[in-house]
Formats: C-alpha cells, sequence, structure tokens
C-alpha cells in the first residue's frame, strides 16, 4: 500500500492534465474554426461564443493543483497549437478575433 498509493495518485494527476490538455486543445480549435467561418453566432452544442466581434471559450481545470506533469518543471508552460500555455488552477479563456486573426489562450484569473 506504501508504495501503490503515491503512484495511484500520480498516475490520476498525468491523466488529469492529459484532459486539461486535450480540452485546451480542442476549444483552441473550435474558435479557430469560428474565426474561419465567422459565424457570428454562438456555437450550437458547442463551447465558442461571439460577443462584439470576439469568439472566445473556456476551459475549466480537471485537476487540483497547478502545473503539468508532462512539463519539465510544473511551473513551466507547455506548447498548445504553438501557444505557451501557462498551469492554471481556475480554468484557461481561449479567445480571437477575424479583425487579428489571432487566437490567445490565457489562465484565468
Amino acid at each position: 500500500m506504501a508504495i501503490s498509493i503515491p503512484i495511484f495518485t500520480s498516475q490520476l494527476k498525468k491523466s488529469r492534465d492529459a484532459t486539461d490538455e486535450a480540452n485546451i486543445r480542442s476549444a483552441y480549435a473550435e474558435v479557430s474554426a469560428a474565426i474561419l467561418t465567422d459565424d457570428k453566432k454562438d456555437s450550437a452544442g458547442g463551447i465558442v461564443n461571439y460577443k462584439e466581434g470576439t469568439y472566445s471559450a473556456t476551459v475549466s481545470t480537471t485537476g487540483k493543483t497547478a502545473g503539468w506533469s508532462s512539463a519539465t518543471a510544473a511551473t513551466e508552460p507547455i506548447n498548445i497549437g504553438g501557444l505557451q500555455v501557462k498551469p492554471s488552477q481556475n480554468g484557461w479563456t481561449i479567445s480571437g478575433s477575424v479583425a487579428n486573426e489571432k487566437v490567445t489562450i490565457e489562465p484565468t484569473a
């Protein structure tokens, strides 16, 4: 038991981090697609919202601690869609607009 509990806890953290990364990648793809199509309405069944020329999506964190298990150090950012994504306990906001054709990923305050 003394050996298996820390290993199990570590694997749970890795799976939560992988889920967070996949959700961020998915939201990044949805916001990018919304910008390309310039639909100007909220996605049906999706997570992308449109307001005043900006498309945005919010991703909640599944982990309980900030940090990535896959990064060299837990506080270092990871690369998603060519962007450096910092760890966050509160989640992330993915946003972009047709005007600047740029998508950003920021930790939620």
